[in-house]
């Protein structure tokens, strides 16, 4: 197949944005990359929203398509995943074949129409951002519904299958070293490669003087992040008296579980962008805080960007080349600790941020 220089489809599973999930951030970001290098990128979005806002992303593609994703019914699959097939559409693939450049799929859940591509001989390229069964497999750990845990289950179970197929035809392309030798241990002979995720410099925004109170925040949808609040509130804000402020940045309206009694937490529901970015501003210490390992959390740039303090463990800020800007602590013992000694001891953070380098200056047309 005769590839035409820089031209490329993009298919993402959202809409990306610079405030988006870690995924669609990270795309964001390469599709400047791409563009300052020169790419003429036509894009294939899915999306939610019956009047999705795609101005940003004008400048820097040639063309965007948009598809609405498929719910209920209309997305079961006994042989895909449930993510996955819920981003297919025949127009995509019409479009697709329309041009043969390459095809760089973002994220596992975008790569339903790969076969039909690689069996016509186009190239394609897989942006992970965590091993998506991996992930699956955590949250049947997370759930405590019977019923959620064996959708979980199923959907772990396929999408192994989906990722085994998946690795004999693209190359992989991972956000972190240990998700790219995972991967190769998981599925012999995947043709893997790691580069770090597309972000620029955060322009330092946070607040001086001290906030009066912990911020966690992220989709309580999301199982893990349910778990985390639930765990936050029986062993460590039930024991001092310092408030933690909860932001539930998905739909759900609170926990599942009702919160400790005697915890000094607030939940904020589905704060608007504004609201949150003056939540992580006006708080003292921000907790990051992950029950499993998998891919980037841009969460950790934002407050580095606005926060004045973060508290991450393991978990979260292993092996994201971010180590020394945050506190570390695992254990209830560690993190109480750390909260109670922030207001003595001053983290040199935004010292420390001028030695790393944020967007290492990969040339992303190596692979492509």
């Amino acid at each position: 197949m005769k590839l035409l220089n820089k031209q490329i489809h993009i298919v993402c599973p959202e809409i990306p944005g610079p405030f988006s999930s870690a995924d669609m951030t990270d795309t964001y970001f390469q599709l400047q990359f791409l563009y300052r290098a020169g790419y003429q990128a036509i894009l294939h979005c899915f999306h939610n929203d019956p009047d999705p806002n795609i101005t940003h992303l004008k400048n820097l593609s040639s063309c965007i398509h948009l598809y609405a994703r498929n719910h209920g019914h209309k997305a079961v699959s006994m042989r895909h995943p449930y993510c996955i097939s819920s981003r297919s559409n025949p127009q995509l693939l019409e479009n697709l074949l329309q041009y043969a450049y390459p095809v760089l799929f973002q994220g596992m859940s975008s790569t339903f129409y790969l076969p039909d591509l690689v069996d016509r001989g186009y190239k394609v390229v897989v942006r992970i951002n965590g091993i998506a069964s991996e992930i699956y497999e955590a949250f049947i750990k997370c759930e405590k519904s019977l019923i959620k845990k064996a959708y979980s289950f199923n959907e772990a179970r396929l999408i192994r299958k989906w990722e085994e197929k998946i690795s004999e035809h693209a190359t992989i392309v991972t956000t972190t070293i240990s998700d790219k030798q995972k991967f190769q241990q998981l599925y012999k002979g995947a043709k893997t490669r790691y580069i770090a995720p597309f972000i620029p410099m955060p322009q330092i925004k946070c607040q001086p003087g001290k906030g009066m109170y912990c911020l966690y925040y992220g989709d309580l949808s999301n199982p893990e992040n349910e778990k985390m609040v639930s765990w936050l509130s029986e062993s460590v804000f039930n024991k001092m008296p310092v408030p933690l402020i909860v932001a539930d940045t998905g739909n759900s309206v609170k926990p599942r579980d009702p919160l400790h009694p005697d915890s000094n937490i607030c939940v904020v529901s589905n704060p608007a962008a504004t609201e949150l970015n003056e939540l992580i501003q006006k708080a003292q210490i921000i907790l990051l805080l992950r029950c499993h390992h998998h891919g980037f959390d841009n969460r950790l740039l934002q407050a580095l960007e606005k926060g004045r303090y973060c508290i991450c463990n393991d978990l979260m800020i292993h092996d994201t080349g971010l180590e020394k800007l945050f506190i570390v602590a695992n254990e209830e013992d560690e993190i109480i600790h750390a909260i109670n000694s922030i207001s003595v001891v001053r983290l040199q953070t935004k010292i420390l941020m001028k030695e790393h380098t944020f967007c290492q200056p990969v040339i992303f047309r190596v692979i492509l």
